[in-house]
């Protein structure tokens, strides 16, 4: 049994003329043939007629036609987004220097029974070391960031006030992080709590390029001259956001440290990497809440791969028609790649922009339900 839809306003036409005919003497007592001979009749009875057409299509508007609506006005319903988590790992010796690959699985219980699936993000190289100092060094001296980059609620700016070129972030760890592995994966929280809400540009996806150039480096244990590091992945561009850095391949190509170098830090026991700024341009200054290893991130999903799907048709209906829909066996969706005989479709919201070649589908997220074109006017899935 459906749920009764109330109706915004149930008058019909004849109590929109009646209540109309009894406001009359109330602005006119000349006014007292009421017949429909009247011209005046004539006019109030077009205009209820035109009353409870309107409200009659007014009822008739549900939330699809409003967020229609809000498409052509350039506004879209954001998509759902799962719960994330950062993960601190601490791996068993014979995992040091192992990776593990995006898509890793995580279970998580919260103590009712109940447990939930968690994904990696990105990639994250293991190791064994521990970070035990950040010290910012920059034209106007040195600052020691440790206590602020371990301690919960607080926070600290990488390069200073100001940035220059020429400033470093120098991260001090109680081992090598390059001896059982070749890459070292740095965890960065950008602290953004009183910073502006970035600007939106329109709907679509757009790329940033930082507009500032960084360099890491690393100083080998007993080591007197600076490696440079490649960047196998940096998810902060550039420290302008929290992410993942992945250093990796320490190169060959050294220079010394130079006068100007933390000569007494770079002689303690620890073991160096650091961050120099090449071409200074932030527009402002980044501010990190931390900066740790072994750390990933984790989104509440699961990726399915070869998903079972059904077929939505009526008893008896053929499986070769047009316009077919398919169920899937798991929902809600977060995202899809759909492949039909090897081909890629594309996602798109409606198909009013769809030709005849386009294979497109339309994907109901909640609901599980992937429809494709009508063969005609879109481009439909499968032939037979």
């Amino acid at each position: 049994m459906g749920i009764d839809i109330p109706e915004l306003d149930d008058r019909s036409y004849e109590e929109y003329l009646e209540q109309a005919k009894k406001l009359i003497p109330a602005y006119s007592d000349e006014w007292t043939d009421f017949n429909p001979h009247d011209p005046g009749i004539t006019i109030l009875e077009v205009l209820a007629w035109v009353t409870e057409t309107h409200t009659y299509q007014l009822d008739q508007i549900t939330d699809d036609h409003r967020e229609k609506y809000l498409q052509l006005m350039g506004e879209h319903r954001r998509l759902q987004e799962p719960a994330s988590a950062q993960l601190s790992l601490s791996p068993p010796d014979s995992a040091v220097g192992e990776r593990l690959p995006a898509g890793t699985r995580f279970l998580v219980t919260d103590g009712t029974n109940d447990t939930y699936r968690f994904e990696t993000d990105h990639d994250i190289v293991l190791t064994d070391v521990s970070l035990e100092r950040v010290v910012t060094v920059g034209a106007t001296g040195r600052t020691d960031n440790s206590q602020e980059n371990g301690t919960d609620g607080m926070f600290y700016r990488a390069f200073g006030n100001t940035v220059e070129r020429g400033d470093t972030l120098y991260i001090g760890f109680d081992g090598d992080p390059f001896a059982a592995a070749e890459s070292l994966t740095l965890a960065v929280d950008y602290h953004d709590a009183d910073l502006p809400e970035p600007t939106e540009i329109g709907s679509d996806d757009v790329s940033f390029e930082p507009s500032v150039e960084l360099q890491w480096e690393y100083l080998p244990p007993d080591g007197d001259s600076w490696m440079r590091l490649n960047i196998a992945a940096d998810g902060t561009n550039a420290l302008y956001e929290s992410g993942a850095i992945e250093l990796t391949d320490p190169e060959e190509w050294r220079f010394p440290r130079g006068d100007g170098d933390l000569l007494d830090i770079e002689s303690s026991d620890l073991v160096w990497v650091r961050c120099r700024v090449e071409t200074a341009g932030y527009e402002i200054p980044p501010q990190l809440d931390r900066i740790q290893p072994n750390v990933v991130s984790a989104s509440h999903r699961v990726t399915v791969t070869n998903e079972r799907v059904e077929q939505v048709a009526s008893l008896g209906e053929p499986t070769a028609l047009d316009g077919q829909t398919y169920k899937t066996e798991h929902t809600s969706i977060l995202s899809a790649d759909v492949r039909v005989n090897g081909e890629r479709f594309v996602e798109v919201p409606d198909f009013d922009a769809s030709g005849p070649t386009d294979p497109h589908y339309c994907l109901d997220r909640d609901a599980g339900r992937i429809t494709f074109g009508d063969g005609c006017l879109l481009y439909t899935s499968l032939t037979g």
